[in-house]
């Protein structure tokens, strides 16, 4: 806590002090999101989010993909807001890390725990490999996703004696 009192360096008369207490803190930058542990799959928009205590200024906002070692990337240069939202980019990594810097002051700033930059995955799980099946029967496929979510094609691949190449066909 402290206290403001200003004096006249003439006019002794000509002073005051404030009233009451006032708190003095360090300008800060926080981040919010990435969460510790988060994992984050190519293609995918992710939000990172700090917040700002003390300070107005523009945040950059910047990635490492081989941290400790590896070089800081800039995503955004001059962030006004306190949520920037990534389309995430290649290659995965699992050492990845983001952080965010005044760019008024570069030692104001914040940087996340590990962030891993996945592939997303589809796997076929039926039919099984080297099944045969039946012309006019039904055949059941299904499959499991990792981190790939919407709509899948799926597409079969049947080579024909008398047609030169394979073809895939919806």
């Amino acid at each position: 806590a402290a206290r403001v009192r200003l004096a006249h360096s003439t006019y002794s008369w000509a002073a005051d002090t404030s009233g009451a207490n006032c708190a003095i803190e360090n300008a800060s930058l926080s981040l919010i999101a990435p969460a510790s542990g988060a994992i984050w799959a190519i293609g995918s928009q992710q939000n990172i989010a700090w917040s700002k205590n003390g300070t107005t200024s523009t945040v950059q906002v910047e990635f490492n993909r081989a941290y400790p070692n590896g070089a800081w990337e800039t995503l955004s240069a001059s962030e006004t807001d306190t949520l920037f939202t990534w389309t995430v980019t290649g290659p995965a990594s699992s050492t990845s890390r983001v952080r965010v810097v005044a760019t008024a002051n570069g030692s104001l700033g914040d940087t996340s725990e590990v962030v891993q930059i996945v592939q997303p995955m589809l796997t076929i799980t039926a039919p099984a490999d080297n099944a045969t099946h039946n012309i006019g029967f039904p055949l059941t496929i299904t499959w499991s996703r990792y981190l790939a979510s919407g709509n899948v094609t799926v597409q079969l691949n049947r080579p024909i004696r008398w047609c030169v190449g394979n073809a895939w066909h919806i």
